[in-house]
């Protein structure tokens, strides 16, 4: 064989291997033979998991100094905050309008027409509609509302709604509508 014909023959083996076996592995599509992904294709799944996987130990890092901080947090305070927005699984309605009962009890009135709904939740969110009536002094309804203000749970007062008296006598009958919230 002569020289020129042995490199006419390399040089056009050359371009056959690369356009059916290179050619195909690197771009993912031949004409001949398909490979099932590319070697681009390869790389850019290998960079979306290495994105994928600097986002989780970031994540982990970030849960890592979150916890660090919690467990910082008083064990009191962290049973203050349970009260304050319990857990559902922690929410009694019974126990929690008793415990209305009693806050209005603390300034020596007694509730009635006392009742709850529960409210549409938001995202991780609940909540409790209250709403009772109570015929008391304008004095002893704002320490009523001062009782509710200062309680560990929290209570957001919705309406309030009252009539004036029709005698002279200064016993006023006030509704009031009031939210207390839990974590779904």
């Amino acid at each position: 064989m002569s020289k020129n014909l042995l490199n006419l023959l390399l040089l056009v083996s050359t371009v056959v291997i690369f356009y059916v076996v290179v050619s195909p592995l690197y771009t993912g599509s031949g004409t001949i033979w398909q490979p099932e992904q590319g070697i681009v294709s390869l790389r850019n799944t290998n960079t979306q998991y290495d994105e994928a996987l600097n986002k989780a130990q970031t994540l982990i890092q970030d849960a890592k100094s979150l916890r660090s901080k919690y467990d910082g947090v008083p064990q009191d305070t962290k049973t203050k905050l349970k009260v304050m927005v319990p857990d559902r699984k922690d929410i009694d309605p019974v126990r929690m309008v008793s415990e209305v009962n009693t806050i209005a009890n603390m300034s020596g009135v007694s509730l009635s027409d006392l009742s709850y709904t529960e409210g549409i939740g938001v995202g991780n969110k609940g909540s409790y509609t209250i709403s009772f009536s109570v015929k008391t002094t304008y004095n002893k309804f704002k320490e009523i509302m001062r009782n509710y203000e200062t309680s560990l749970r929290l209570y957001s007062i919705q309406s309030v709604v009252f009539a004036i008296p029709e005698t002279d006598s200064s016993i006023i009958p006030f509704q009031v509508k009031m939210d207390t919230y839990y974590i779904k």
